[in-house]
């Protein structure tokens, strides 16, 4: 019997994971033209480029995230810059899974000219940037793949150092303390706000995912923030945000507002109750049960009763 339920859940699984593999997330739409891309980059690295200069997207797909493509990579001027959207998950790994980016990155770029003779090559310089949203401060302003070596780095060892963007400002924060890149950048300040819109509207014990995004979307338009994109794209965004990780630091949200209400942190009815909302948001029951913190044999009992079968 046990084995048959299994079998159940990894055929839900397999299917609600089809069903949510989007090409791109909210943050790589949203930066997907030419103009907001070099906006955001000349608000992280505080250049000052115009539509005039020399521009091309090069983002690779897959890199990141299974089943949602939540990073962005542009040539400008002839440098390239990598942006990562973690949103509220710290990744002390953020270096090491930019190699991965370097190496296809510069595959592309090298195939283009002569690798085996006398003089070297010129290549781009590359920047890399991790966009965070978190709660939880991130305390690194950057993240150097050195700081996880094993032993001290020598001089001939290799070194990627990732710039820690971090996003989150309190409710009601004047323009003016802002953090900086927000400041720069009218579409980043749009794409934080609404992000955080989600998370106020999640905070409420009823609220049901798919509402909240509904909610945070119409405040945004209602106070003219990405009113036109979001005019544009909102069922899409929706989607989006629904398919993407945002799904789970929302629900862990959940979960800690019932923590400062007074709940014991290993009560088991409030973290079912955040399991079976995950189903019920397209969640699939293993990945809902490990962000909820209850054990898998429970989960698939609540699993089958809320009718997850092919």
């Amino acid at each position: 019997m046990k084995k048959r339920s299994r079998r159940r859940l990894h055929a839900v699984r397999r299917k609600r994971r089809a069903h949510r593999n989007y090409k791109d997330s909210f943050f790589r739409k949203l930066f997907s033209e030419k103009t907001k891309a070099i906006e955001l980059y000349n608000a992280l690295s505080g250049a000052s480029y115009d539509e005039t200069v020399p521009f091309e997207f090069w983002t690779l797909d897959n890199i990141f995230v299974d089943g949602q493509v939540n990073d962005l990579c542009c040539s400008i001027d002839g440098n390239l810059a990598v942006f990562v959207e973690a949103q509220s998950t710290i990744c002390g790994c953020i270096a090491h899974r930019m190699l991965g980016y370097v190496s296809r990155s510069l595959d592309r770029y090298l195939a283009q000219v002569d690798i085996y003779g006398e003089k070297a090559k010129e290549i781009p310089t590359i920047s890399f940037y991790v966009l965070y949203s978190g709660a939880k401060p991130w305390k690194d302003e950057y993240v150097r793949l050195s700081d996880s070596f094993r032993t001290p780095p020598g001089y001939n060892s290799l070194e990627l150092t990732v710039k820690v963007v971090s996003m989150r400002y309190p409710a009601d924060c004047p323009e003016e303390c802002l953090p900086l890149e927000l400041q720069r950048s009218k579409t980043l300040f749009g794409y934080q706000t609404l992000i955080q819109y989600v998370e106020e509207e999640m905070k409420c014990e009823t609220a049901n995912l798919g509402d909240s995004v509904s909610v945070a979307i119409s405040r945004c338009i209602q106070e003219n923030i990405l009113s036109d994109f979001l005019g544009k794209y909102e069922a899409e965004v929706k989607q989006m945000i629904l398919g993407g990780r945002t799904q789970e630091e929302i629900m862990r949200v959940r979960l800690r507002c019932q923590r400062e209400e007074g709940r014991e942190e290993g009560r088991e009815e409030g973290h079912e109750e955040v399991f079976a909302s995950m189903l019920k948001d397209g969640i699939e029951p293993e990945r809902a049960a490990r962000i909820a913190k209850i054990p898998m044999k429970r989960a698939w009992e609540l699993a089958e009763k809320q009718g997850c079968r092919t």
